[in-house]
C-alpha cells in the first residue's frame, strides 16, 4: 500500500483517484514476476499471465493436459502402402490426414468415440484414434452416417 501512496500525486485521497496508480503498480509487479519465471509475458493472453503451479513433469502441467486432451498426431505405418508394415486391410492414409487432425473434433458420448477425433478432408470424413501410446493416428475414412451425433453439422460449418 505504501508503494501505491508513494506513486500517487500529493493531495490524492479518494479510492477513485488511486485506482490508476494501483493498476500501474499491479501491472509492473506482474511483468516483473513473468520475467523472473522465464519471460512468459506475451506468450499467454493478458488475462492469463500467471504461471501454472504444476511442475513440468506433473500430469497437471498445461502442456501435459493439452496432450491428453488432444494428443499429437503420428502417422501409422499400417496405413502407408510404401511401408513394410502396411496392412492391405486398412485404408491408405490420405495426404491431408495430419492437417485435418489439427482441426478435428473429439467424438461423442460413447466410450469408443471418447478416444476418437473426426475431421472432414478431401477424401471424406476421417476418423482418428488414440493409440494408448500418447499419440493419435488416422484410422480410416468413414461414411457420414457413422459420424457421432451432432458432428456432421459442426464439421460442415468450417
Amino acid at each position: 500500500m505504501q508503494e501505491l501512496i508513494d506513486q500517487a500525486p500529493i493531495g490524492t485521497s479518494s479510492v477513485e483517484e488511486l485506482r490508476p496508480y494501483a493498476e500501474k503498480v499491479a501491472n509492473e509487479k506482474l511483468e516483473a514476476q513473468n520475467l523472473e519465471i522465464g519471460g512468459l509475458a506475451g506468450s499467454r493472453p493478458q488475462w492469463d499471465q500467471t504461471e501454472s503451479p504444476a511442475l513440468n513433469s506433473s500430469p497437471y502441467d498445461p502442456d501435459t493436459v493439452q496432450n491428453r486432451v488432444k494428443p499429437p498426431y503420428r502417422a501409422n505405418p499400417a496405413h502407408d502402402p510404401k511401408s513394410p508394415l502396411y496392412n492391405p486391410r486398412k485404408s491408405p492414409e490420405p495426404h491431408d490426414a495430419e492437417e485435418v487432425y489439427e482441426h478435428a473434433i473429439r467424438g461423442g458420448d460413447t466410450q469408443r468415440s471418447q478416444k476418437a477425433w473426426y475431421g472432414k478432408g478431401e477424401g471424406g470424413y476421417y476418423q482418428f484414434f488414440y493409440d494408448n501410446a500418447g499419440t493419435v493416428h488416422f484410422s480410416g475414412v468413414i461414411p457420414q452416417n457413422e459420424l457421432p451425433k451432432g458432428l456432421y453439422r459442426i464439421l460442415n460449418e468450417k
